[in-house]
């Protein structure tokens, strides 16, 4: 009797530290698979012929994660709190980034990546047109090109304190994106909201330059909250296509009291 055919769940033990690219082939019942400390890298060639499979658990600190498109559930133990639940999405890292999620698929509603992921890479969930939200860990540093481009269906984005780099045409295309915000108070820019025709409001750190068509064809902007003060906000390099933003109603953050600066009275 053939019993790997009825193999619904496997353990691979600590000490493991790879697989063969043809090493869960001919596992037509597997449903689950729990990775051990060992293991350091997964690619979706490991997971050979497993139709059924739904669910990996990851119980060390693994620097590229591959899965396949049909699981439900990928669950990290380094961090009780990071777990993400898949639909139709492919999750790997990019030039050996640890902690890069590159994603490919028709992810609906909204999508949480762990807490430990620190940058989103080049083409991670573009032309996701179902994704509606997208929640972003705290530890994240970088989105870069075409990230997010042509979801069509994301509605708002909050971008956390740690990101310090936003690559080119990130949001592109994203024209039911209505509502951004910057938690953080420095980012480098490249040109990330082009093309985002229905963005309403942003706030938006103190960067000190706009590059061109980082605001390209928003034509619907009418709030800009700004993290700096006006003087900051009159220095502002702005190169080319990025109208929307001056013809948006700005709000900067509140001036200095001038009553802090000036000196005290001394006391008779």
């Amino acid at each position: 009797m053939d019993y790997a055919k009825k193999i619904k769940q496997i353990e691979i033990g600590d000490g493991i530290t790879g697989l063969n690219r043809s090493a869960l082939n001919g596992l037509p019942a597997l449903t689950a698979i729990h990775f051990g400390t060992g293991i350091k890298q997964v690619g979706v060639f490991d997971f050979g012929e497993v139709p059924k499979l739904k669910s990996v658990r990851l119980s060390g600190p693994v620097n590229g994660l591959a899965f396949p498109l049909r699981l439900t559930e990928v669950v990290m133990d380094e961090n009780p709190d990071a777990t993400l639940t898949v639909d139709g999405i492919y999750v790997t890292s990019k030039s050996g980034s640890s902690g890069a999620v590159y994603c490919i698929g028709n992810q609906k509603g909204t999508v949480v990546l762990p807490k430990q992921f620190l940058t989103v890479a080049m083409y991670s969930f573009n032309n996701m047109k179902s994704m509606k939200g997208i929640v972003l860990g705290e530890k994240l540093t970088g989105i870069y090109n075409y990230a997010f481009t042509g979801c069509t269906s994301l509605a708002s984005v909050t971008l956390p304190a740690s990101l310090n780099i936003m690559g080119d045409h990130v949001f592109d295309g994203c024209k039911a994106l209505k509502q951004v915000v910057f938690l953080g108070e420095k980012v480098s820019l490249g040109a990330p909201f082009a093309g985002c025709t229905g963005l309403q409001g942003i706030v938006l750190p103190a960067v000190d330059t706009l590059k061109a068509d980082c605001f390209r064809d928003c034509t619907a902007l009418k709030t800009v909250h700004f993290g700096g003060t006006q003087e900051d906000w009159d220095a502002l390099t702005m190169a080319r296509a990025n109208d929307a933003l001056t013809s948006a109603a700005l709000i900067p953050q509140s001036q200095p009291s001038a009553a802090a600066d000036e000196p005290q009275d001394a006391a008779d």
